[in-house]
């Protein structure tokens, strides 16, 4: 456990390169670490690049990190409205295009709104996709689970420690399997992520299309965790869809986690990630 959450996020933050691309009537933020082959991370709904916290450093000694606030999360501007999931593909995938240069092969990681979000990427961007690794539980078709008669509302407690008890509760109905992992530094991503959180998904989930996955070339992969609450209606449900969609597709479950798996048992995913990235 840290015992200076945002000093070490900060810390973290400052090894980062910079970059801004054109989004709505500002900029899209990305970040990247490190050198090699360009690996890009979009974060999930109410996030920001913090959900890849604890896997950006590992993945850095080997290749070059690219993690994006997509537009209307983190310290991105607001896409133009209305928006949809084709519209959001072509903001970032443009702007992937002028952070690793159109025509460069790249590997990307999704998480939850991230994975549905990837392929529309690929589809906009001129730059080749090798992998793309869906990091969810849930993957075709819309989501009937809806966590929001298990959340408690939290904006507007003024005491603190009774507003880390409501997001630690929130982080176990919805992200974490086990309650000893909402520590002090998942609370402050967790936090910090839900304040900079502009963009809501319901106003743009009618223009899902998980279909997508056939009309993309890309080799994918999936890693989920065990317990993660988001699959409709179930997690073997969920993995037969897939296989029936993308037959090619190789999957991972990790047994001691729950929807934010990169995060709950980090080294668990990243020796899987690293296989994945490996594999020729």
């Amino acid at each position: 456990m840290s015992a200076n959450p945002a000093a070490e996020i900060t810390a973290i933050e400052k090894r980062a390169q910079r970059i801004e691309t054109p989004c709505g009537e500002g900029n899209m933020v990305w970040r990247t670490w490190g050198e090699g082959d360009p690996l890009v991370l979009l974060h999930g709904g109410s996030g920001t690049w913090r959900h890849w916290l604890r896997n950006i450093e590992h993945f850095a000694k080997t290749r070059r990190v690219i993690a994006a606030d997509m537009p209307g999360y983190g310290d991105s501007a607001e896409p133009p409205q209305p928006t949809g999931f084709p519209a959001l593909g072509a903001i970032i995938g443009e702007g992937l295009d002028k952070v690793i240069g159109p025509g460069t092969s790249y590997d990307i990681m999704g998480f939850s709104l991230g994975s549905f979000m990837a392929p529309w990427v690929i589809r906009a961007s001129q730059a080749k996709a090798r992998k793309l690794v869906l990091v969810h539980g849930h993957f075709v078709g819309r989501m009937a689970y809806s966590p929001q008669d298990r959340l408690k509302r939290w904006r507007g407690v003024e005491d603190r420690a009774e507003r880390n008890a409501i997001l630690r509760h929130n982080l176990g109905a919805l992200m974490l399997a086990h309650p000893e992992s909402a520590d002090d530094l998942t609370l402050e991503v967790y936090r910090t992520d839900l304040e900079q959180s502009r963009l809501r998904v319901p106003t743009f989930i009618d223009t899902l299309d998980t279909s997508i996955l056939t009309k993309i070339g890309t080799r994918i992969y999936a890693v989920t965790g065990a317990q993660d609450p988001i699959p409709s209606p179930n997690l073997e449900a969920q993995q037969k869809e897939l296989v029936a969609l993308r037959p090619d597709v190789k999957y991972w479950t990790v047994p001691n986690a729950g929807h934010w798996v990169m995060w709950e048992d980090a080294a668990a995913f990243n020796e899987i990630a690293d296989k994945i990235l490996a594999e020729a």
